[in-house]
């Protein structure tokens, strides 16, 4: 039996039967030339922002991520939902200026034991647990001692 050649196609989107040409003659979807470039143009316009805040979540857990080994930690209970909430929409934007350490660096991190601190006061408080390992002094750094970063040019004492 001789094969028919297909000369249209129904397009789910418009519920129509249309012409081959009016189609992307290299796949076999089901969505006319029209709607996919709309699609396109509709995802095109938001994807730059999703990216971007896509981005800085996942560098955000990466660092969270590596640094659980310095906290002699086994797991990471904070989704990028729960690091997207802990962070402003500022934050975000600059997510290499901010970081994510535990309150209590004993216990896994989570979302009730997670504090966003500045990325100077996150390398000394970090270097301070790795030498002291004392959750005490840890506290200190992180709540009552005024964070004074001593390599910077314009400190002037």
């Amino acid at each position: 039996m001789p094969r028919i050649p297909q000369t249209t196609r129904f397009c789910k989107t418009c519920q129509q039967t249309l012409p081959l040409d009016r189609f992307n003659p290299k796949d076999r979807r089901c969505y006319c030339l029209q709607h996919v470039n709309a699609w396109m143009q509709n995802h095109l316009n938001k994807d730059p922002v999703i990216t971007r805040t896509r981005r800085a979540i996942m560098g955000v857990r990466l660092r969270i991520w590596m640094e659980k080994k310095q906290f002699e930690q086994t797991e990471l209970n904070l989704s990028c939902k729960d690091i997207r909430n802990l962070l402003t929409p500022e934050q975000l934007d600059a997510y290499r200026q901010w970081a994510i350490v535990p309150d209590n660096p004993l216990m896994p991190i989570s979302k009730s034991n997670a504090v966003v601190i500045d990325n100077e006061h996150h390398r000394f408080l970090v270097n301070i647990w790795k030498k002291s390992k004392d959750l005490a002094k840890y506290h200190y750094f992180l709540y009552e001692h005024q964070f004074v970063d001593y390599l910077r040019k314009d400190y002037k004492s």
